[in-house]
C-alpha cells in the first residue's frame, strides 16, 4: 500500500518523470531478487523430493507470482534431471499432477506453457511405453462448448508431446 501511495503522491505533484524512474528502481531490485531467488533454487534442483515440493507449492493456492517461479522451476528440474530415476519417488504421481495442471481454469498464460513445456520433455523421455495415461487423460476429460481455453492447452499439450514423432516420419521419408 505504501509503494501505491508513493505513486499517488508523484502523480498529484505532477512529477510524471519520477513515476518512470521510481519503477525502473524497483524493476531493478525486483531483477536483484529473482537472480538471488534463482540462484538459491538452483541449489536445490537435484536433491530427492524438490519436484514434489514444487508440485505442491503449484498445487497450492498462492500468489500467482510465486507459482510462476514454482512452475519454472519444475520445467528446469525436469529438462536437467528427469532421466535420473533416484531424484523422484514416484513419476507417475509427478505426470498425473502435471497433466492435471492444465485443467486450472484460471492461471495465467505462461504458466500454461512451462506447464506444457514440461509435459513434452516428459513425453521425450516416457511417451509412450512409460506414460500410457497421457492417452487416458485426454479421453476422460469433459468438453463443453465454453471450454474453448482447455481445449487450446490440450492441443498445444498433444501437439508438443507428438512433436517427436513428427520429427521420425520426416526421417523415414527420405
Amino acid at each position: 500500500m505504501a509503494e501505491f501511495d508513493k505513486v499517488l503522491e508523484l502523480l498529484a505533484a505532477g512529477s510524471l518523470s519520477s513515476i518512470g524512474s521510481y519503477t525502473q528502481a524497483d524493476l531493478e531490485k525486483f531483477n536483484a531478487n529473482q537472480a538471488m531467488i534463482t540462484e538459491k533454487l538452483n541449489e536445490f534442483r537435484s536433491v530427492p523430493g524438490y519436484l514434489e515440493v514444487l508440485l505442491d507449492i503449484i498445487d497450492s493456492q498462492v500468489d500467482i507470482g510465486l507459482k510462476l517461479i514454482a512452475v519454472t522451476e519444475m520445467k528446469n528440474v525436469i529438462k536437467q534431471f528427469w532421466e535420473n530415476d533416484q531424484l523422484f519417488s514416484n513419476k507417475d504421481v509427478i505426470r498425473s499432477k502435471i497433466l492435471q495442471f492444465l485443467l486450472i481454469d484460471d492461471a495465467h498464460e505462461n504458466f500454461f506453457s512451462m506447464v506444457i513445456e514440461s509435459i513434452g520433455l516428459i513425453a521425450a523421455s516416457d511417451f509412450p511405453s512409460r506414460w500410457p495415461q497421457f492417452n487416458d487423460f485426454f479421453s476422460q476429460i469433459n468438453i463443453d462448448e465454453e471450454s474453448f481455453a482447455l481445449v487450446q492447452r490440450m492441443l498445444f499439450a498433444g501437439s508438443e508431446v507428438f512433436k517427436r514423432f513428427e520429427d521420425m516420419s520426416y526421417k523415414s521419408d527420405g
